[in-house]
């Protein structure tokens, strides 16, 4: 999920738990057949999905969570990376981690940006290009800086 997300390997390490977390919930959403009845993992066991399957979002993904306002000329929100979802929260709660402050939050209130928080290109990823029949390996990106920032929402 990490290496879909085009994760760097600093951020692998600082959200590997809740990367696993969030594969064994997904992991519950799995259509399997018991007795003739078919349905998902969760419906057998507890009798119906989850609420948050009906929010489903992809990992990694960027989104703008609203902070407090303070004046009119400051940010409205910070741009942070989807991770997963809660426990025992409204349905369409998220985890969304903040590299910045290297936390997460809970929130309702994310304005999705359609795009991963990680640029693939900036991330030196080793891409294998098909050119005549042979594989190539090409490094892609040297830039340092792992993180799309978009300029509407953050302050320059």
């Amino acid at each position: 999920m990490m290496s879909a997300a085009h994760c760097s390997d600093d951020a692998k390490g600082k959200i590997a738990l809740e990367c696993i977390r969030t594969a064994t919930m997904l992991d519950g959403l799995k259509v399997v057949q018991l007795r003739d009845v078919i349905a998902t993992r969760d419906a057998h066991v507890n009798g119906s999905n989850p609420a948050w399957a009906r929010n489903l979002r992809t990992f990694g993904e960027a989104g703008v969570v609203k902070d407090a306002k303070n004046a009119k000329t400051d940010n409205r929100g910070t741009v942070m990376m989807f991770i997963g979802y809660p426990d025992n929260r409204e349905h369409d709660s998220v985890h969304m981690w903040n590299p910045e402050m290297n936390g997460i939050w809970t929130t309702r209130d994310v304005i999705w940006l359609k795009r991963y928080y990680f640029d693939r290109t900036r991330n030196n990823d080793i891409v294998l290009f098909e050119h005549h029949g042979e594989a190539e390996e090409e490094v892609i990106g040297t830039e340092s800086q792992d993180v799309i920032e978009d300029a509407g929402c953050r302050g320059s």
